[in-house]
């Protein structure tokens, strides 16, 4: 990405009124370099009500990112999938493992006082060794963890875990570490909570039909939107998912005529059927654009080896294991 397309992006957002979560997200984003970084953040800088978050591998993190974290007020998350065996699937451009990179940069952030959390993408061999993988991360000094049992998305077209045994242990096994110590966060099990502590006071679940549209801004400033996975996705049926450019409208045109857009039209039908049909919608909320195309070949579908696995077997086990 060039600095103007961030330029674009800023201004676009000056007219916003409330908060609002820029995240640098993507491929590794930490390797454009520090200096070229800083200048697609500077046109933000003037701009009180954006918070910004980066997801990054933490292979690049030294002491100069470290200051530039703590001086703009970044959240950090780290992509790391438990013990290094289990990061096979994160190597570098020859193949080789990046996992001691990563634990050194994650070194650095906490010799930093910098607070991380950290996204464990859990495969299969994952699923199995839920105790351990609580407390290895329980021991890594993250603030929270998130997990994203594999899905089938974008490049990664291998079919998901679908033992619905194996899943289900999984979370109540994770759940019952948790419990035992509740040293961090677990992004899964404080949704999953607050949504039964609402469901007990008769309110509407977590979010009802409220719904972001999540605009993602391509490097070129291309737009899509509901999903960032969407990114770069080609359909017969929805074309190349670009809603408009940023560097020739502005932002707020761009999401407004997205509301039109033929994918954007099936999702939104496609999250009234669920709301008609599924118990567990006013948790889940209707699922993800993303995982209903690449699992169901278009947005308007329901459910998802991804809904079955993240929102259906995650309560059910929570609420086995309370």
């Amino acid at each position: 990405m060039e600095p103007p397309v961030a330029a674009h992006v800023a201004e676009g957002l000056k007219a916003h009124e409330g908060p609002v979560s820029v995240i640098w997200h993507g491929g590794e984003p930490l390797s454009c370099g520090l200096k070229h970084f800083s200048s697609l953040h500077s046109p933000f800088a003037a701009l009180g009500h954006v918070t910004h978050s980066v997801q990054t591998n933490a292979t690049l993190i030294n002491e100069a990112w470290c200051e530039f974290f703590k001086r703009h007020a970044f959240r950090v998350g780290i992509s790391l999938d438990g013990p290094g065996d289990l990061n096979g699937n994160r190597v570098d451009k020859g193949g080789a493992t990046t996992y001691h990179k990563v634990m050194e940069g994650i070194a650095r952030l906490k010799q930093a006082g910098i607070e991380f959390h950290v996204i464990a993408v859990v495969d299969d061999r994952g699923l199995e060794r839920a105790r351990e993988l609580y407390g290895f991360f329980a021991g890594l000094g993250c603030r929270s963890l998130g997990i994203n049992i594999e899905e089938r998305e974008g490049v990664n077209t291998a079919r998901p875990p679908c033992d619905s045994h194996k899943v289900s242990g999984f979370w109540g096994e994770l759940f019952d570490a948790w419990k035992a110590n509740p040293v961090i966060k677990v992004r899964e099990f404080r949704y999953a909570l607050q949504w039964m502590s609402a469901v007990c006071r008769e309110q509407e679940g977590l979010r009802g039909l409220t719904r972001d549209i999540f605009p993602t801004v391509a490097w070129n400033g291309d737009v899509v939107v509901l999903s960032p996975e969407l990114n770069g996705a080609k359909s017969t049926r929805y074309g190349d998912f670009i809603v408009g450019n940023i560097c020739s409208e502005p932002l707020d045109d761009i999401l407004e005529r997205a509301q039109a857009a033929r994918y954007v039209r099936d999702f939104l039908s496609g999250v009234s059927r669920c709301e008609a049909e599924c118990d567990y919608f006013s948790f889940c909320g209707g699922g993800q654009a993303s995982n209903k195309f690449y699992e169901l070949g278009e947005t308007g579908g329901t459910e998802t080896i991804f809904c079955r696995n993240t929102k259906k077997r995650l309560i059910d086990s929570v609420l086995r294991n309370l």
